[in-house]
């Protein structure tokens, strides 16, 4: 009961913290508005390419960018070293601050649906894609933060991280040997999910995102066993 209180109450501080934050709801909405104008401006031929790439984008990038930034940003400030000595653990706080990012990212690609027609099914297909994506964004943005100090530190890092791994899918598309690279990860099937508007049906597209997801829980257990989270 102890831990869910916890959790709860990180979640709770880091919604408030970023409802006040006006830079936090641009980036979060920047996508979507994006997606708005390019509905007004391109053909249905050109918005057919352009959108599931701005949805990949804001899938992906946006969690990992947050994600790591709001827990530098704690250690800078030592806001984080307080809540582990008040007997907040450092898990209970990423599980808070991730459900906070994963539900702002969610609701940001929801708007999503409201720009472009999707029929029940589709619009299943689309959560279920955007959860996918965004957990498995999450964990490179845990790492991210584990080997940061503070925010200076963790931005050269991310932006590059970031952008490989949400932008890698679109120029695939364009070119058949950085596609073999893209294959391998994950940002790739989650596109290919939002251009069909279907679950892939391959096993091995499923096995890949397994790995994905493994690999990635590996590394992150890793750095935050030999590191921990409160690391300055």
């Amino acid at each position: 009961m102890k831990t869910i209180n916890h959790i709860c109450a990180i979640f709770i501080k880091q919604i408030k913290d970023s409802l006040k934050n006006r830079l936090v709801l641009v980036v979060f909405f920047m996508f979507p508005i994006l997606a708005l104008v390019f509905k007004e401006i391109v053909s249905e031929v050109e918005l057919d390419f352009i959108l599931p790439s701005f949805i990949t984008m804001n899938t992906v990038m946006v969690p990992i960018i947050f994600m790591s930034s709001i827990v530098s940003e704690e250690k800078e400030k030592k806001t984080l070293r307080m809540l582990i000595m008040s007997n907040v653990k450092a898990w209970e706080y990423l599980i808070g601050v991730g459900f906070c990012v994963f539900l702002l990212a969610l609701i940001s690609n929801c708007f999503f649906l409201f720009i472009i027609p999707f029929n029940a099914k589709e619009i299943v297909t689309f959560i279920v894609s955007s959860i996918i994506g965004i957990i498995l964004s999450l964990l490179i943005g845990s790492i991210l933060a584990i080997l940061s100090k503070n925010q200076m530190s963790v931005g050269p890092i991310t932006a590059p991280v970031s952008m490989i791994i949400g932008l890698l899918p679109m120029f695939s598309a364009m070119n058949s040997e950085l596609e073999k690279i893209a294959k391998g990860i994950y940002s790739y099937y989650v596109r290919q999910m939002f251009v069909t508007r279907e679950l892939e049906n391959s096993v091995n597209s499923w096995l890949i995102l397994l790995i994905n997801f493994l690999v990635l829980s590996l590394v992150f257990a890793i750095f935050y066993r030999i590191k921990g989270l409160n690391n300055e």
